[in-house]
């Protein structure tokens, strides 16, 4: 969370799936990710994020929080799709 603002940075969360995408099980995981804004720390709050992969092909996402306690966020994400 950052500091006050009541959201996750958008490059915290961009850092976060492209670090799960990339899981050593996934072999081709994007070469970054990309989300349009930062994630409001609210149950229910969603983005739209962008992952690049190496064979020029982006897939778009959207990331939802399901859960904030205190200063923990939790957030899921969809398949990336076309």
């Amino acid at each position: 969370m950052n500091g006050r603002t009541d959201a996750v940075p958008r490059e915290e969360v961009a850092r976060s799936l492209s670090d799960h995408l990339s899981l050593p099980v996934i072999l081709r995981g994007p070469r970054s990710v990309d989300c349009a804004q930062d994630l409001r720390a609210v149950r229910g709050a969603w983005i739209r994020c962008t992952a690049h992969y190496l064979r020029g092909t982006d897939r778009g996402m959207t990331v939802r929080v399901v859960r904030v306690r205190g200063d923990e966020i939790t957030y899921v994400h969809d398949a990336p799709h076309r």
